[in-house]
């Protein structure tokens, strides 16, 4: 289990320009305030390394993932797991 601090600074990272997702972090702080858009970021990023990990099955294919590449992320799982032998 993950302390809720440590996600939530985990979205506030989100803030800086140069974060991956930070339009969507920018778009939820003008709608709502910046404590809503780090908690949206950080519940994000939770949803997403259980999705990964149970995708996984704590084997780590050789990927390098950066925010707006999930689906890329999901095809190279795919190709690994076939080649590997791990496929449905």
């Amino acid at each position: 289990m993950v302390p809720h601090r440590v996600v939530y600074e985990a979205g506030k990272t989100h803030a800086r320009a140069s974060a991956p997702d930070h339009a969507y972090y920018a778009a939820v702080k003008d709608r709502k305030n910046s404590k809503r858009a780090a908690l949206s970021e950080a519940r994000k990023i939770v949803r997403q390394a259980c999705l990964w990990h149970a995708r996984l099955q704590g084997a780590l294919p050789p990927v390098m993932v950066r925010g707006e590449d999930a689906q890329d992320l999901a095809d190279q799982i795919v190709r690994w797991e076939r080649l590997n032998g791990r496929a449905d």
